[in-house]
């Protein structure tokens, strides 16, 4: 397949080691049909960093990159919606629960950086290889917290002193505050009424 095989050289070339995505992506930066030197990506990225690395390969392969800008959420949704009629090739971005959430959708993809990997970095049966480790870390506001009562691990958050005074992204909204709450569920050993300490500790600032 075509559109198969422009995927396969931009991941390769760029190295990324993202998910190949089988199923469509529209886009406001509409891709023609058929352009066989075209290759259609799914960005979850900031655009700051992902478009020179599109310029670069543009430059260096000859092929052309349609990036369709989005968020985790509205791109899953849309490559959901379009599975009978494919647009996208390459899904690049986004946490690991998006990629473990679409895997029926997506193509295994046997990269040549494998080799350079840890095993933990390549997951759904080589569906999608982890590009990046983000860490999360707890900011303080310096001129309301003092250096030694400042939070220094999740447990922390749920001291009575920042009941009210911690503030979350709504993670029905953002899959980076989704994947906030489960780590903090792994690390803790918690369960759902985690998140409902949670949310009380927000106070309504989410």
């Amino acid at each position: 397949m075509l559109i198969f095989q422009r995927m396969q050289i931009l991941c390769t070339a760029l190295l990324l080691g993202v998910s190949s995505v089988l199923v469509g992506c529209g886009s406001a930066r509409q891709a023609p049909a058929d352009d066989e030197n075209l290759v259609v990506v799914y960005n979850c990225g900031a655009e700051d960093w992902t478009d020179p690395i599109a310029k670069e390969f543009q430059e260096e392969t000859g092929i052309r990159v349609q990036l369709v800008d989005g968020t985790s959420d509205t791109l899953m949704t849309r490559i959901r919606t379009e599975q009978e009629n494919p647009r996208g090739d390459v899904l690049w971005g986004g946490v690991e629960d998006v990629y473990l959430s679409l895997t029926s959708y997506l193509a295994s993809y046997d990269s040549p950086e494998e080799g350079a990997l840890r095993s933990d970095c390549v997951g759904g049966d080589k569906a999608f290889y982890l590009m990046t480790e983000d860490p999360y870390v707890l900011a303080y506001n310096t001129d309301l917290v003092d250096a030694e009562d400042a939070p220094t691990g999740w447990s922390d958050l749920f001291k009575s002193r920042f009941r009210g005074r911690i503030a979350l992204a709504d993670p029905t909204k953002s899959l980076v505050s989704y994947d906030v709450l489960m780590t903090m569920m792994d690390v803790l050993g918690g369960d759902n009424a985690l998140i409902s300490r949670m949310e009380d500790q927000l106070d309504g600032h989410m």
